[in-house]
Parts: C-alpha cells; sequence; structure tokens
C-alpha cells in the first residue's frame, strides 16, 4: 500500500496546528515541523529525513529526533537536503551553541555518527528501500527544493515544498504519468499577493495561475501551509477558483493519503 501521513501541515504554529512534515514510511520523513506530537515514541524508528528548506516551521524538531531518542538508535538520522540547507543547518542549528553537534557524536556503542548530512543536487534521485525521492526546484529560498516520490516504480507524488510560482511543478506532473496527486503549499489570501511575493509564497490566485498549464484531469490536489488567521478566507478563495475540481482537500494534521 502506497499512503502518506500528515504529521503537521499548518503554516504557523499555534497551539493545535502542528508546522509541516509529512511521513513517507515507517523511516522516512519529508520536513520535520511536528513530528513528536504526532509519532510520539514511535519517532525512534525515522531514519531518513527529506528537508525541503532551512526555515524553523519544517525543521522544529529535527534536533529532538536524535537527542530524545539518543540512547535507542541504532542507525545515524540522515538528513538530505541541498548543500544551502545542510550549511544552515551545522552554521545555526547543530554548532554546539543552539544545539549539540550531533554529527561529531557516535552512537551508544558504535562508531556510526548519531547524524549525517547527505547533501542532495538539484534532480538527484536518491533511492531508499522500495521509494525513488528526486529533489526538484523550488522558488522560494537559495537551495530551496520540492520532492516527487515514487514507490515501487509504479505511482506516487509531487510535494512542492515552500514556493512561489513555478513552472517545474506542472512539466514534473506533465511529462509523469507515475505521480497521482500534487500536495502543494499556498500560504496567504489574494489580497496579500504582495506579501506572497515578497516572502515567495502562493495565495489562491497564484496557485490557480500555476495549474494553468496543467494538462491531466486525474490529478487530485491537496493543500497544505495555510497561515491559520486566513484559514477561512483562503478556504473561500480555494472554493471560489474551484482549485480542488478534481479531487483532494486542505489537509490538516492526522491527514492519511492513499496514492491510489
Amino acid at each position: 500500500m502506497n499512503y502518506i501521513k500528515v504529521l503537521g501541515a499548518s503554516g504557523s504554529k499555534m497551539k493545535n496546528k502542528g508546522t509541516t512534515s509529512f511521513q513517507v514510511s515507517k523511516d522516512i520523513l519529508v520536513d520535520a515541523g511536528n513530528v513528536l506530537n504526532t509519532l510520539g515514541e514511535n519517532t525512534e524508528f525515522i531514519n531518513h529525513v527529506f528537508l525541503t528548506h532551512s526555515h524553523a516551521d519544517h525543521i522544529t524538531d529535527l534536533p529532538f529526533i536524535v537527542e530524545g531518542f539518543f540512547e535507542k538508535r541504532t542507525e545515524p538520522l540522515t538528513i538530505y537536503a541541498s548543500k544551502e540547507t545542510i550549511d544552515s543547518l551545522k552554521m545555526h542549528t547543530f554548532n554546539n551553541e543552539i544545539w549539540p553537534d550531533f554529527s561529531k557524536i557516535n552512537l551508544l556503542n558504535s562508531d556510526k555518527k548519531s547524524l549525517v548530512f547527505k547533501e542532495i543536487k538539484l534532480d538527484e534521485t536518491i533511492t531508499i528501500n522500495k521509494y525513488e525521492i528526486k529533489a526538484i526546484n523550488a522558488i522560494h529560498i537559495p537551495g530551496a527544493f520540492g520532492f516527487v516520490i515514487i514507490k515501487d516504480d509504479i505511482d506516487g507524488y509531487l510535494i512542492s515544498g515552500d514556493t512561489y510560482l513555478n513552472e517545474v511543478l506542472v512539466e514534473e506532473i506533465n511529462n509523469n504519468p507515475k505521480i497521482k496527486l500534487l500536495i502543494t503549499e499556498c500560504s496567504f489570501p489574494n489580497k496579500m499577493a504582495k506579501l506572497a511575493y515578497d516572502s515567495q509564497h502562493l495565495t489562491p490566485s497564484l496557485l490557480a495561475q500555476n495549474l494553468q498549464n496543467l494538462k491531466r484531469t486525474d490529478i487530485q490536489i491537496f493543500i497544505y501551509h495555510l497561515k491559520h488567521i486566513y484559514e477561512e478566507q483562503m478556504q473561500e478563495e480555494i472554493k471560489e477558483l474551484d482549485i480542488l475540481k478534481y479531487g483532494g482537500k486542505i489537509l490538516e494534521e492526522g491527514d492519511v493519503i492513499h496514492i491510489n
């Protein structure tokens, strides 16, 4: 069975809303904005984290995945990301000032490091077990990625990452019939188009514009990263623009999407 679990889907952190994190399989995540609240003790099984970029809402729980389950871990936590994202993590997070540099600390009774950084390049595909995970360009900050994730070389999905208008998303979907759905960010209401541009995010109108050249009608659209205070307004705008006409929904924490 091919499915993805939504651990966090909000564009802002609130009492009952966690920020971006998707569970691809028992041991693979995309982003780490809200892991411990949803996975609890099962966090110890996470061995691979693919990061779209280094912004706080996408890495919030990353330090605790290593530290909180250090005694139980037998394999390193491997972080896959662009050079820019890894450099940022090394400089600003795992620097022995904000948090210990676990990339220099061995696992208990092991010569393996507890944390491993693996740089991936644009359009590179990483294969883990039955999953092929390809990094694609996102229009956000330098080194930002989206990911195409295909299981068993049969079917999968595309996660946009934080992005502004991005023709790569539509090109990937149009050219790859294995992609069955799009999981896309949409952060601000239409009235805040200037802020969306300045911060490189989408509004419902921009998302609709981005999808204009989509040639397939079998692609469901799932939307995440709505800023909490604008949710109701954005829901109305998404409905008015008929973005979900072929299926899909605005994602919430705890949702499980079955790919086929």
